[in-house]
């Protein structure tokens, strides 16, 4: 039967034309009398005090467990040997790991030795380079940014908890894997990880599209008993840098089975946990924070420009110290995170279980408008108008995985035989992913012709009059000429830069034809001249951030697994592996530059406009010089909608 299994999987696989080599996760030693092995010897697996997986050792004392990467309690009994436990074994994610037991003859069947796990000075047969920590190694680190506990890892580094680099790649060249899984919206928080891998180099073969290294999180599952937790660290109201993270947990069991032996093993288990982190200042600097007074601000937007005799300056290249605060930590840079993640663990059977787990997250971002943008920083005078990152991830992980064979101690496939087929597996995976990003001016939003809206600016057209060849004088096109400018609202300081103009349109009015008029600002247009201040240092008051951004990511995997360890006699045992995977990715994605689009209108708003029709005369005018009476045309217009704005 297990044979018949492992070729209809070998051959649906084979048949896709992808084969992978993946690398196990094992518990495997010997038992023996301290001469030799003994045959038969039971080995139970337990998490808390559900009972995992089992086997029996073979005719050489061995033995060897499938197992998911995490912290377990080993049993080993044998009939007329005093059973041990060994509490507190590291079964690490992608490696063997070794318990040997040599146990000793005793009248005293009933007692069990507990022995503690003592952690191997070597790792056996481990071929990759890099670190794993689980999480009793996470809890003990004096910080709770995945990143920094990445960059522990010899060849992986972080500046300040930002993205890894791994071996001098750049940092899309580092992978991240949840519970087997690609994933791209960032891993859970720590307290959620069982285990965390970082691998830098000797990548298996089941890993590809790399060029850094890999960082792999196990997460934990639901636990045997009903337990849970909270945590707090905050300084808000204590530092000018107002930190707070607050992390809650609660686990057990939804359903429980009672075993002959009068013990109880959970069938239905689930664990819930979030964590929330805000923080006023997401980057503190090593160095004071310079910013404008409050006061000095109002009076900079209602007027952002000055009179320096005949000249137009900016009026913040008149501020000195004491117009200066000095702060601890920079304003308008909040950052807040919410991670809510799930996980509901099912056995359907000694050899069949299923899990399902979720990830939600939230991440709102304050950012340097001009920082983002390779711009002069808005830090001393324009931070109140800096744009808002909002990312959200939605996750959702299903895997069925099958074990050919018994997992109740006592029993063994072939495990007296010296070639044979045992902890024959298979394990479908099936994950969704999907990632959005916005980014805007917190002002404007999606109303992106508020975005450079400086008010209603009313042109006229003036007729141009030339003589033909034939010396004939004729309407030969129209200027436009200024007329009329009102005041919007929606930007009120970009508004306030044009107050010198404004007071100079009665001599426009008064005119006899109209004239232009030179604005410091026009609907998305602002003078490259006012623009900074201190020769670029800065950006000046009230620019407005020009981007709207959106963009979503599906991620789909299917993953499909079958393992089993082939014993060759005196060549050992040989794990192996072979799987499917599936990928698919949809990204949808568009970026407006709102000020920009003022100028397509510009452009494009009278494209329909082809020449003047001089079919058809719409008035007659008297021009003075030379004094001849002259027929105005109307424009020849094209309908093709193309040529619309």
């Amino acid at each position: 039967m297990v044979r018949s299994l492992l070729l209809t999987f070998a051959m649906l696989l084979l048949g896709a034309v992808v084969a992978l080599a993946q690398s196990s996760t094992v518990l495997t030693g010997n038992i023996s009398d301290g001469k030799e092995g003994l045959i038969g010897a039971t080995v139970k697996v337990m998490k808390g005090t559900d009972f995992v997986r089992g086997t029996i050792t073979d005719y050489n004392g061995d033995y060897r467990v499938n197992l998911d990467p995490g912290t377990y309690d080993v049993e080993f009994s044998y009939t007329g040997f005093q059973a041990q436990r060994i509490a507190g074994v590291r079964v690490l994610g992608g490696q063997i790991t070794t318990q040997n037991v040599t146990m000793s003859n005793s009248t005293v069947l009933e007692e069990v030795v507990v022995v503690a796990y003592k952690v191997p000075l070597i790792e056996q047969d481990q071929t990759s380079s890099g670190q794993t920590l689980t999480s009793e190694q996470i809890k003990n680190l004096p910080t709770r940014s995945i990143n920094t506990i990445v960059a522990t890892t010899v060849g992986a580094s972080s500046v300040d908890g930002g993205d890894v680099n791994i071996k001098g790649a750049r940092s899309n060249g580092t992978d991240y894997y949840i519970d087997g899984i690609r994933v791209s919206g960032g891993i859970p928080p720590v307290q959620d990880l069982e285990q965390l891998q970082v691998i830098t180099s000797g990548l298996g073969a089941e890993i590809g599209d790399v060029t850094g290294g890999i960082v792999s999180g196990t997460t934990k599952g639901p636990a045997g008993e009903y337990h849970g937790g909270f945590d707090v660290e905050n300084s808000k109201g204590l530092d000018a840098f107002g930190y707070l993270l607050a992390t809650a947990n609660v686990s057990g069991p939804i359903i429980r089975k009672k075993l002959p032996d009068g013990k109880s093993r959970t069938i239905l288990g689930f664990r819930l946990s979030g964590q929330y982190l805000d923080r006023d200042e997401d980057d503190p600097a090593a160095l004071p924070i310079y910013r404008v007074k409050e006061s000095v601000l109002r009076e900079l937007e209602a007027h952002p420009i000055s009179r320096l005799g005949v000249n137009t300056i900016s009026s913040a290249q008149k501020l000195t110290n004491k117009d200066i605060d000095e702060l601890a930590a920079r304003p308008y840079q909040r950052e807040t995170n919410l991670d809510v993640n799930g996980k509901i663990d099912l056995r359907l059977s000694n050899n069949i279980d299923v899990s399902l787990t979720g990830t939600f997250r939230d991440s709102r971002d304050l950012v340097d408008g001009g920082n983002d943008r390779n711009q002069p920083t808005w830090s001393i005078l324009n931070a109140q108008n800096n744009p808002t990152e909002y990312r959200n991830t939605y996750r959702g992980n299903f895997r069925f995985r099958h074990r050919l064979g018994s997992a109740e101690s006592g029993k063994s496939e072939a495990s007296s035989k010296r070639v044979s087929i045992t902890n024959a597996n298979y394990t479908l995976q099936f994950a969704f992913e999907r990632n959005t990003f916005e980014t805007y001016d917190k002002r404007h939003k999606d109303r992106l012709f508020d975005y450079g809206y400086i008010g209603k600016f009313e042109t006229e057209q003036v007729p141009i009059f030339e003589p033909n060849d034939n010396g004939i004088w004729e309407n030969v096109g129209y200027n436009d000429f200024f007329v009329r400018y009102t005041p919007g609202t929606q930007n009120p300081v970009l508004e306030a830069y044009n107050e010198f103009a404004i007071k100079d349109e009665e001599s426009i009015r008064s005119a006899q034809f109209p004239a232009n008029l030179t604005y410091l600002n026009r609907n998305g247009e602002f003078s490259e001249v006012f623009d900074d201040v201190w020769d670029g240092m800065y950006a000046n008051i009230g620019l407005p951030y020009n981007r709207f951004e959106k963009s979503e990511t599906d991620i789909a995997t299917l993953n499909a697994t079958v393992g089993f360890d082939l014993k060759l006699g005196k060549s050992g045992t040989h794990n192996i592996q072979f799987g499917l995977l599936n990928e698919q990715r949809t990204i949808r994605q568009y970026r407006v530059n709102p000020n920009e689009l003022y100028l397509w209108g510009s452009q494009y708003a009278n494209i329909h406009f082809n020449g003047l029709d001089k079919t058809d005369t719409i008035d007659i005018v008297y021009v003075p010089n030379p004094g001849v009476d002259v027929a105005l045309y109307p424009y020849a217009t094209s309908d093709l909608p193309e040529n619309r704005f």
